[in-house]
Parts: C-alpha cells; structure tokens; sequence
C-alpha cells in the first residue's frame, strides 16, 4: 500500500523513537547562575537559524553556568544510553561538557552526575587553555578530536575530585570510569551500573578556567536530533490508507451451459469503495480454474491485467465514488465433460495505482 506523508509545521522539539529511549519523552530547558547566559541565538546556528548560546564570565564567586538542560519525561537508564553529541561553535575560551544526572536510589531526586569534558573523556587532565585542540570559530561535533560521548567515553563523578583519575592513570581522588564501565558496575563508584536511573543532563559552559563562551546546536541523543533550537520544526505523519473495496457479485455463476458455447454472457460485475482519503484502483492479477484460465472474459477482453480507478470525491469528513460495471462473458470448449467447474479471481486493490 502506497504512504501518504503529512508535513506540519508546529512549535516544539524534533523528535524520534530509537534504542530503548523515548526522545519524544524529553523536556529542555535553559538556565544560568552568576555572571553568565543562556539565550537563544541567530549569530550562529549549525543546521537552521539558531542555536543556543552559553556564556560565563571567569569564576571570582560561588559560580558562573550557562546551561542547556534535557530533562528525560519517562524512566530511562545508565543502560539505555548509546551515545550523546551535540554540535558547538567555541568562540573562546573552554569548550562547553556535560553533566549526566544519576538517581541511584529511584526517589526520583539526582544524587550524583557523571561528568563528561574535554579535557578528562579520553586523556589525563590537561586545563591549560592553550594545548586544547579543539577548533574555535568553526563547528565541531561534542569534544573534536576526542570524540563523542558514547561507551569509550570516560566520564568523572561530580562529588570526587576533579583531579587527573585514579582508575586509569593512578594520581588518587578522582572517581571515574569509561562510560562502558558505569554500566558495567566496575567502575570506581559501586553503586553505579547500567540499571541506575537517569533523569537527564545538562550541556554547560562554566567559568573555573577562562571566560568562556560557546554556541550549542543539534543535540543528539542515540543517533536522532532531539533539540535544534528552532522556533518551529518540520514533523512527519503516516497516514494508512483508509479503503474498501466490495466486488458483486460475490459469485459468478453463468449457469449451466452447453460444450462449445462461445462468449456466453453472465453477470456484470460492480465495484463500489468507501473510504476517506485516497483513489482506489482495482487490478485483475489471476484466473484459475478450466475453462475459465482460458475461456473468461472482462468486458471481451483477457481479465488479467484489466484494471480501474474509482476516485475519491471528498464530501464532508469522507470520499464518495462512483461505482463500476464491467461485463463478463464465457467460452467453454467443444468435448467438455458434463460436471461444475468452479474458478477463482485475484484482484489487488491499491490507491490509487497498482
């Protein structure tokens, strides 16, 4: 059956339904805290229009965020998790990480976060501004050359310290682990695998470094874009066909007939749809049974082939058509046996072409 594809234009978030969350499930937000922005953006924008840009000014007090927030609306865990990415345009400063929020006793409150950020997801810790690699003034994808997040991927606990990384690189305080380690339930903190649950996570551009700033576009979560940061977003329907076809009548019966009859006339046929959104075609595809494989005809004609389009005329909420008569006839052959013969029709019905 043909799809019809119904295009809507709405304000809202581009979803989709992949792996084992629900990225129709989702709710972002923006949010800032001391000397720092979160607004929506035209300077730059990686696919659309805008993106969301991030500001924090060097940190002198308690802190200074910027942050894009996803909040999952439906329970999703550490497992669940393939990969995250997002794309961003770092015009100075250090380049925007993500803060994964954990509910390790399911009271639906976090209790700790896993931190993933340029400097700590695939190396020892290196914060000095000028030996980041990352491109600044162009769009990269999540930390450049260092990747995504996805099960290769190290991440640090926020209530550890932020030091260097003692699971792998043995300098002692920093709790962290590859991302596949977390939900293996090996890595540093225990209490951790892949059945924690997570409520969601933030993208943030912080001040502890430098003044930084940085443009966030297309976040990605499991391979579908679930924030482009658009007012308004193209989303896709399909739509089954809604059709009935009838066929009278129901048996062809050209009664008894004498061997060596040619083109004797029997009942017409008549078909009649109903249905509320599309043309409907109907397509003779066989004929089985002797003598009628080779002694039926539809209006004189070979049946196999023959084919009709009813058309929808749309009144009110439905489709009206106008039915069709095909006449039949039918040859037997001189020598037949004297008994009931009895035959088959195939059609295929389709919209509204075969």
């Amino acid at each position: 059956m043909k799809k019809i594809l119904v295009f809507l234009v709405m304000f809202g978030l581009m979803f989709g339904l992949v792996g084992a969350v629900d990225t129709t499930a989702i709710t972002t937000s923006r949010s800032a805290s001391g000397f720092a922005l979160s607004q929506i953006s035209d300077v730059w924008a990686n696919g659309g229009s805008n993106s969301a840009r991030l500001f924090a000014a060097l940190i002198t007090g308690p802190t200074n965020e910027g942050r894009v927030r996803i909040d999952f609306n439906e329970v999703v865990t550490l497992n669940d998790i393939e990969n995250i990415s997002w794309m961003q345009y770092v015009t100075e400063g250090y380049a925007s990480h993500l803060d994964l929020f954990l509910d390790i006793d399911f009271d639906g409150d976090a209790d700790e976060s896993l931190n993933f950020e340029y400097d700590k997801v695939a190396h020892p810790s290196d914060q000095s501004v000028g030996t980041m690699n990352y491109a600044r003034d162009s769009w990269i994808n999540t930390f450049d050359d260092k990747g995504i997040i996805n099960n290769g991927a190290r991440a640090w606990l926020n209530s550890g310290s932020p030091g260097c990384g003692n699971n792998a690189y043995d300098c002692g305080g920093f709790i962290d682990g590859l991302l596949s380690e977390w939900k293996a339930g090996t890595a540093d903190d225990l209490r951790i695998n892949g059945s924690t649950r997570v409520l969601g996570f933030e993208i943030e551009v912080d001040g502890w470094i430098v003044e930084s700033e940085a443009y966030i576009d297309d976040i990605v979560i499991n391979g579908v874009v679930v924030e482009a940061f658009e007012e308004s977003q193209i989303i896709e329907v399909d739509i089954d066909e809604d059709i009935s076809l009838s066929i009278s009548p129901s048996t062809l019966d050209f009664g008894v007939l004498k061997a060596g009859t040619i083109d004797n006339p029997g009942q017409n046929i008549i078909f009649d749809a109903t249905g509320s959104n599309t043309d409907v075609t109907v397509e003779v595809q066989g004929v089985t049974g002797f003598p009628f494989e080779t002694g039926l005809k539809f209006n004189s004609l070979v049946p196999i082939g023959q084919s009709e389009t009813l058309n929808c005329v749309v009144v009110g909420t439905a489709c009206t058509y106008s039915s069709v008569e095909w006449t039949t006839s039918l040859t037997i052959p001189a020598g037949t046996v004297s008994m009931n013969y009895q035959g088959t029709v195939v059609y295929l019905v389709t919209g509204p072409t075969p």
